[in-house]
């Protein structure tokens, strides 16, 4: 029963890993040939698609040549002195395992210059297009509360005075002038009329 368990695991564990297996490519530098001087091999590495998960394999004499992995700068100047390793079985897998780019040159002295050298591009899926950027509509002016938007209308009218109206009396008080004058001389006539009644009564009897 535990056997049956064990051999359920292993099968689950090779399915899941076999995607991982399958997409990865297995390269052998310069194809059929060996790394050795006499070819061009950033030439061959131009028709490649190396990606994250290949495997590059160097197949060469250790006798005679080795694979040192260098920076950049070491690669241009062919300078082996900094390794950052070193391969010498002749029969070397080599895993890319990042998204940068690989240097590799032979540590033997003038087979670098002599165009030993080997430069691995990793190439890098692109990413999704930026959205492009929408352009917001300029808000409208803000209007103050009490402040009207237009400018103010000036009037060119003449100034006229206010009337002054008397209290009680709907008409204007130059208006209504006569008519008191009139009033009170009705008033005055009243009063007097006894006086000229009088006064005319006492002319008969003389």
């Amino acid at each position: 029963m535990a056997n049956n368990r064990v051999s359920l695991l292993v099968m689950l564990l090779v399915i899941a890993l076999s995607p991982l297996v399958c997409s990865a490519t297995l390269y052998n530098v310069g194809d059929s040939g060996e790394w050795r001087l006499g070819i061009d091999y950033n030439q061959w590495a131009c028709s490649k698609s190396f990606h994250v998960g290949d495997t590059i394999v160097f197949k060469f004499n250790p006798q005679i040549y080795n694979v040192v992995q260098v920076s950049k700068q070491d690669y241009e100047s062919c300078n082996a002195s900094s390794p950052i390793n070193i391969y010498i079985t002749g029969h070397d897998y080599i895993t890319l395992q990042s998204a940068v780019d690989s240097y590799f040159l032979s540590g033997f002295p003038g087979q670098c210059h002599g165009g030993l050298k080997l430069k691995v591009h990793i190439s890098v899926e692109s990413s999704s297009p930026t959205p492009p950027t929408t352009m917001t509509p300029p808000s409208p002016p803000t209007t103050i509360p009490g402040l009207s938007p237009n400018p103010p209308v000036i009037c060119n009218q003449p100034y006229c005075p206010p009337t002054t109206n008397m209290p009680g009396n709907d008409m204007p008080f130059y208006a209504s002038a006569p008519s008191l004058l009139a009033a009170r001389s009705s008033l005055l006539a009243l009063c007097y009329l006894p006086l000229y009644w009088l006064l005319f009564a006492s002319c008969e009897g003389f």
